[in-house]
Formats: structure tokens, C-alpha cells, sequence
């Protein structure tokens, strides 16, 4: 997966230049399709582009993979609360 010395840069990625952070993400993903933390981060990196329909599946889908995971439920739980208004 990602290295630990590259975790924070890349989560940083995701924040603050979401269009260099999501080729990247989409990337690991296909070589790691089942990290709940990897889609977290994409799911991150759409919000911070502004395609909040993306993130919103995205959320959703780890959410449904990942129901345990504590930050998809909670990015699913953003996503409700920004379409509820």
C-alpha cells in the first residue's frame, strides 16, 4: 500500500490538491481495491475538488463494503447531512 512516510503527504494531497490526489488514489485503489482507507481518501479528495456527487457514492460505497469503518460512516453520514440541506 502506501508507505507510512508517504501516508500524511498524501492524505495532505487530498485536502489541499485534490486533482494531483485523485489519479494517484484511483491508482492505489486498483491495486488495493479492498483498503477502506484508500477510498476514504478519494471520497476526501472529491469533497475537496468540489464533486460532491462523487464523494457522496463513494462514501456510500465504502459505507456498504466497510461498515465497521468509522470514517466511511461518518463520510456517509457528511454526505446525508449536505443533501438534507
Amino acid at each position: 500500500m502506501v508507505p507510512p512516510d508517504e501516508r500524511e503527504a498524501l492524505l495532505e494531497q487530498a485536502k489541499n490538491n485534490p486533482q494531483t490526489a485523485i489519479p494517484r488514489l484511483q491508482s492505489l485503489l486498483q491495486q488495493h481495491s479492498a483498503s477502506p482507507i484508500l477510498l476514504n481518501w478519494l471520497t476526501i479528495a472529491y469533497q475537496s475538488a468540489g464533486d460532491l456527487a462523487m464523494a457522496e457514492s463513494l462514501a456510500n460505497e465504502n459505507c456498504s463494503r466497510n461498515p465497521s469503518y468509522l470514517f466511511a460512516r461518518l463520510n456517509g453520514l457528511k454526505a446525508q447531512k449536505r443533501r438534507a440541506g
